[in-house]
């Protein structure tokens, strides 16, 4: 599922991560790369690739049709019952330099881009005039000390202390936030892919166990039953692919 390249070892410090065996990514045809975009964003960093991937494991293995995850693969390279909690301590801001600096506010990455981790460079130029650079992305602005100063690229506020500033003083400010949407919005954006798109997972819709991920998707009642469905179908075809099935 996340087409990832292996192997990789467990980092710890990386809630949700896990081992990823011996493994070569397969080229995605254009609806299948659309639809690992919904999944797990289109610009993410590793943070957010491995916490929706707990979250979707935790959804696979929520049902009775938790079998199936290991019907290809029986290796197990995390723990089950953990999967629900991604440490929530993640999320947060941390300010690494001199005291005097101040984040204020709540803010979420721009949704559908799968990123956790964004950090900023915040340097004072001269007494008056202090630069945000967002190292993410590459982007930078500098404001005046009268001036409302955001970290650039978010809705998040800064402030400093000491003023006149001290030039030459540097602080970095890495935020961690919950990446958007929440797993019932992405169901609805799945759900809302056109009928050529979702036919590059449901091809062989006729044939089992394409037929019965295919009728969870579309006609179980229930949240969990809908996203595994299609979370099936969508691994199943990736491993078609690379065992060249299809």
């Amino acid at each position: 599922m996340l087409n990832y390249r292996g192997p990789h070892a467990e980092q710890l410090d990386v809630p949700g991560d896990v081992y990823i065996p011996q493994f070569e990514p397969i080229e995605l045809s254009p609806e299948l790369s659309q639809i690992h975009a919904l999944l797990f964003g289109t610009a993410f960093d590793y943070y957010g690739l491995v916490y929706r991937a707990a979250q979707y494991m935790g959804i696979l293995n929520s049902t009775e049709y938790a079998p199936y995850v290991y019907e290809q693969d029986p290796r197990i390279t995390y723990d089950p019952d953990q999967l629900g909690l991604a440490a929530e301590a993640i999320f947060s801001t941390v300010i690494t330099g001199p005291a005097g600096l101040h984040v204020n506010g709540a803010w979420a990455d721009a949704g559908g881009m799968g990123r956790i981790a964004t950090l900023w460079r915040v340097t004072t130029l001269s007494t008056n005039t202090v630069r945000v650079d967002n190292v993410t992305s590459h982007t930078s602005i500098d404001y005046t000390a009268s001036d409302v100063k955001t970290l650039i690229g978010s809705d998040l506020v800064f402030t400093i202390d000491a003023q006149p500033y001290t030039p030459a003083t540097r602080w970095y400010v890495l935020n961690k936030s919950r990446p958007v949407p929440e797993l019932a919005g992405i169901l609805t954006a799945l759900k809302a892919l056109p009928d050529s798109t979702r036919h590059a997972v449901f091809e062989d819709a006729h044939k089992e166990p394409y037929k019965t991920f295919y009728n969870l998707f579309q006609d179980h009642y229930a949240f969990p039953y809908q996203l595994s469905g299609f979370l099936f179908a969508f691994i199943r075809r990736l491993e078609d692919i690379r065992k060249h099935v299809i």
